[in-house]
């Protein structure tokens, strides 16, 4: 979560531009000027822990003199607010920082404030202007997390954001807590509200699942939980933040990666079947050789037409799978005439549905061979009509080709063809 060292908070975690800035530190100030740092700080800071350091803000000498006006804005807003601010650490190493503060309040009343910090040193340093404006856009955008804080004395401080994201009204943070338990949906993850009330939390990362009574919609939130002591306070603290989007977008795209998957498979399922396909037709067609070479790559080539044609409309279309009757066998045999510039008159009949690979590529095969047929002996170089019908009722398909020219001779035996 954003408040502890190396987190794995997966918004930040999923975001390429964010995911070299896995430090976010926080501390709390409360109206009486009273600290509590969490110690990951003085990792930052390149500073020792002091008995006495709830007493003074151990960042403020540090920061350089022309950024104490916008640290003093940050922590004295209002308002949540942010800024970008420079500071020199003990060791004399310059760091860029990131400060964002969060107001919280007891019955409406702000009594503490939460001071987060992320050290954007090394990326200010390595990225150009653009990426790090944007990764400051995208930060920005990724501290929306409500915050609950328990004292040791059994009191309670909270950001007002907190209300927006549980999406319920603003109510006393027993009620809330309350309320949050009950409209958690896993009876597993309810005893997270227990322990947080309780002082018993060790630090628990966790996506539960949760449904408001105000909001239609069920929502994922990302639980932080963590108890946090020293010689002068105790505390536990929850942060609370709507992923609910950014699992969405996760499982969308694993939906996206998987089809691809299943995609290129088919695709290499495809070639293979028809490179096979081809393959085949060479070799029957060298069985029947009659030592008409261009003839046999003619038709070849004809062929492999139809054969492009259906994965032209397949390319150009939404349905991987599919292709649709009329424009497929429209272009089949016109194709197929206009390479042979044939003057045989085409009348089609095409009832229009979508047909799968599977079935459109035999179809297209044997129209090709019965075209060719027709062009070849049926007219004798003259005119004349060639018909094709394609209709399609309760799953069955019917392919209906004929032609109006000579037919066979009376010497002919289709049985003893030696031709395809």
């Amino acid at each position: 979560m954003i408040f502890v060292n190396n987190t794995t908070d997966p918004l930040l975690k999923s975001q390429s531009d964010v995911v070299t800035c896995n430090d976010v530190y926080f501390y709390i100030k409360d109206v009486w000027d009273n600290y509590i740092w969490n110690p990951n700080v003085y990792d930052l800071l390149e500073t020792e822990k002091h008995l006495d350091d709830y007493k003074q803000d151990i960042l403020y000498d540090l920061i350089v003199p022309e950024d104490k006006k916008l640290y003093d804005r940050v922590i004295n807003c209002s308002t949540d607010a942010s800024e970008i601010i420079h500071i020199i650490t003990q060791n004399n190493k310059k760091k860029t920082l990131k400060i964002y503060s969060k107001n919280l309040n007891n019955f409406g009343t702000v009594t503490q404030k939460a001071i987060y910090m992320i050290d954007l040193s090394d990326e200010l340093n390595t990225e150009d202007a653009f990426l790090s404006n944007k990764l400051l856009t995208e930060l920005d955008m990724k501290l929306g997390v409500g915050t609950i804080i328990k004292s040791s004395s059994g009191e309670y401080v909270v950001s007002d954001d907190i209300y927006d994201i549980l999406k319920v009204p603003k109510r006393s943070v027993k009620e809330l807590l309350t309320d949050l338990r009950k409209n958690i949906v896993n009876s597993a993850d309810k005893i997270l509200i227990e322990e947080f009330k309780a002082h018993s939390v060790g630090a628990i990362e966790r996506v539960v699942e949760y449904k408001s009574p105000f909001y239609e919609k069920t929502q994922y939130l990302f639980l932080f939980l963590e108890n946090y002591s020293d010689n002068t306070h105790e505390m536990s603290l929850m942060g609370v933040k709507d992923v609910t989007l950014d699992l969405e977008k996760e499982k969308d795209l694993e939906i996206s990666i998987n089809n691809q998957k299943i995609l290129l498979k088919e695709i290499h399922h495809r070639v293979k079947n028809n490179l096979q396909i081809i393959l085949s037709l060479i070799n029957l067609e060298l069985k029947f050789n009659d030592g008409d070479y261009e003839r046999i790559l003619k038709k070849t080539r004809n062929r492999i037409s139809s054969m492009a044609t259906i994965h032209q409309q397949v390319y150009n279309s939404v349905d991987f799978a599919n292709v649709e009757t009329s424009e497929y066998i429209a272009l089949s045999v016109e194709n197929l005439f206009k390479a042979y510039d044939s003057n045989i008159k085409l009348n089609l009949d095409i009832q229009s549905c979508n047909l799968h690979m599977d079935k459109a590529i035999p179809m297209g095969l044997v129209l090709n061979e019965l075209g060719l047929n027709a062009i070849t002996h049926a007219f004798n170089g003259g005119k004349g009509n060639f018909y094709v019908k394609f209709t399609y009722e309760d799953g069955i398909y019917a392919l209906d080709v004929w032609d109006d020219g000579v037919g066979l001779p009376e010497s002919v035996d289709i049985h003893k063809s030696t031709t395809l």
